[in-house]
């Protein structure tokens, strides 16, 4: 028998031909043969007779396909998450000449189960293109960052590594080189590498990517930058609108001016305008606020000299200390500080206001609390190595949290920082409510 003959089995898709599974005998080919010699056709190969298009597979699928020269049906149905998808798309590789899928064979005329799949040559020279693209692009960024002075960063290499898994740096390299190039002229510009002042996201699109909708939702351009964000801040990469337009902020880059809001209690400041008045009334009826950057640009508050003000980083904080009836300012950050929360803490520290701020005994808490320090006149409370070792004491060994990732030093408390490393211990602000609300209530 030929390699080449096709075999007219019941079943087999159309576009696609079914070939037997032959051995090899001498210089030909022929049937596989069971003991008693007869020939015996268990299984064949579902190849393409009219190429399509290559189906639209997410990053995460391509990294599949392309991950192995071969798999076994279980584990590519298990991958698409049903039998029925993954044969639609298998069928839809095989059409593209990116596959071959080995079948069973029923009753020697119908074609029966997958058994599992293997890439064409072609599509193996196609991952080794992708592959060397790939590293190219990787390279010319290390070669961007290099230059721009961050190569030593320590998110660096998480960025390249997360946008190799994402599929961003997967196409051509010359095409790659330039978009890494665009992407790290606009990370060298993010205020939170920079130290610079909080910018509009279009703004840094005009002035570092060539356009103001340069940066925009659904442009490569724009995961690339994300995903160094992510990386800056050591979050995960978001997936919503809304966690995208959160990570702008949290890294000084505003996307408008409704969206990101500082919540706070308490606060009363003087005045007639339509904010000072609300701001009053709301403190009154002892209810919280959420004010934006259009809030804060509306009109100045004006608050006593040396009014105190404590800030925290659980809204939970916040809302037990009103149901106690403090009566004291009081701030949440709600985790990383945003643009606005930023603006809001400077603007009281500009009044005078005499600002306190603790947070999560944990790294990502603990480097919050440096950057407020040092870039707001601010100090803490309740947030030292004595208030740590308290909680510890009061709390069940079977409560505890391990303490995970790299230890930052407390610029205020350094034996805090020695204290947390021996415990490996978190304590997280509800586990001390009952003595911030006391504190809070004095």
């Amino acid at each position: 028998m030929r390699p080449g003959t096709a075999l007219h089995l019941v079943g087999v898709p159309t576009g696609c031909a079914a070939h037997p599974r032959l051995v090899a005998a001498g210089d030909g080919y022929r049937l596989p043969r069971d003991r008693a010699g007869r020939a015996k056709v268990t299984s064949v190969e579902v190849r393409t007779t009219q190429p399509s298009a290559h189906p639209s597979l997410s990053p995460q699928d391509e990294r599949f396909l392309y991950g192995a020269t071969s798999r076994r049906w279980k584990s590519v149905a298990r991958h698409f998450g049903s039998h029925d998808r993954a044969w639609a798309v298998a069928i839809e590789l095989c059409k593209a000449g990116v596959i071959e899928i080995t079948c069973a064979v029923n009753d020697g005329s119908r074609l029966g189960a997958p058994r599992g799949w293997r890439l064409t040559t072609a599509a193996l020279d196609e991952g080794e293109r992708r592959a060397r693209a790939t590293e190219t692009a990787a390279a010319a960024a290390r070669v961007a960052l290099e230059a721009a002075g961050l190569a030593d960063a320590d998110w660096a290499e998480a960025w390249i590594a997360g946008s190799r898994r994402s599929g961003l740096l997967r196409r051509s390299a010359e095409s790659s080189d330039e978009l890494v190039r665009r992407a790290v002229a606009c990370i060298t510009a993010l205020p939170a590498v920079s130290g610079g002042s909080p910018i509009g996201r279009s703004e840094l699109a005009a002035t570092r990517a060539g356009g103001a909708h340069a940066l925009d939702d659904g442009h490569r351009l724009t995961a690339l930058v994300l995903r160094a964000a992510a990386a800056i801040i050591g979050a995960d990469y978001p997936t919503t609108a809304a966690g995208r337009r959160q990570l702008w902020s949290l890294v000084g880059i505003v996307s408008d001016s409704v969206s990101a809001t500082v919540l706070v209690a308490n606060l009363r400041p003087s005045g007639n305008a339509l904010l000072s008045r609300h701001l009053r009334e709301r403190a009154d009826a002892r209810l919280p606020t959420h004010l934006c950057a259009r809030d804060l640009a509306h009109e100045p508050l004006a608050l006593p000299p040396r009014e105190r003000v404590f800030a925290c980083e659980n809204p939970r904080v916040l809302e037990a200390a009103l149901d106690a009836g403090a009566t004291t300012t009081i701030v949440c950050l709600q985790g990383n500080p945003t643009v606005v929360t930023l603006e809001f803490l400077a603007r009281l520290a500009e009044a005078g206001c005499d600002i306190a701020y603790r947070g999560d005994f944990d790294w990502p808490g603990i480097a919050i609390a440096n950057r407020l320090i040092a870039t707001i006149d601010c100090r803490t409370w309740l947030y030292d190595n004595q208030t740590y070792r308290r909680a510890l004491g009061q709390s069940q060994s079977g409560d505890h949290l391990p303490l995970t990732g790299i230890p930052v030093e407390a610029s205020w408390d350094p034996e805090l920082t020695r204290a947390m490393v021996a415990a490996g211990t978190v304590v997280h602000e509800e586990a001390l409510l009952d003595h911030l609300v006391a504190s809070l209530c004095d």
